[in-house]
């Protein structure tokens, strides 16, 4: 009779410390959010700086919590601002395969950016080449704010 109610027992407490162990989890406080500004149009060469055009870079900022993204969406004006001043007057490079080196545009713009959010902190930034798709349903309000959340890609 002791060796079943103290399985019993070992049994609910092994249950307890999983459950425990999944909602500490997927606590909320953990959950990052990316935020996806709009598209960035840029200045490229080609190749041996003959041909001269623009690309469009899209940038990424991960921050802690759903909160902070429409805090952050609210002040997409200003967040793109310092961004445009960053990459107005440079020129960009493309390589032989027509890819962009997006280590060194993240490098020149994410101090920047960290310092014009104050309220918000900001986990990282990344940059892409290109512009991703949107659905229609959001793509008004998107280009209204200039800013919108994305699901982790």
């Amino acid at each position: 009779m002791k060796t079943r109610f103290s399985s019993v027992i070992s049994g609910l407490s092994v249950t307890a410390l999983l459950l425990t162990s999944i909602v500490s989890f997927s606590s909320p406080a953990l959950a990052e959010v990316k935020v996806q500004l709009s598209t960035f149009l840029i200045k490229v060469v080609e190749g041996k700086r003959t041909k001269v055009g623009q690309l469009p870079i899209t940038v990424f900022l991960e921050i802690p919590d759903k909160r902070s993204a429409e805090y952050l969406c609210a002040i997409a004006p200003r967040v793109r601002d310092v961004i445009l001043r960053k990459l107005n007057n440079e020129t960009y490079v493309l390589n032989r395969k027509q890819k962009l080196n997006t280590d060194v545009i993240k490098d020149k713009i994410s101090r920047p950016v960290i310092r014009s959010v104050k309220r918000v902190k900001i986990l990282s930034v990344s940059v892409k080449q290109g512009a991703p798709k949107i659905s229609s349903s959001s793509a008004r309000l998107f280009h209204r704010t200039g800013c919108m959340q994305v699901a982790d890609q």
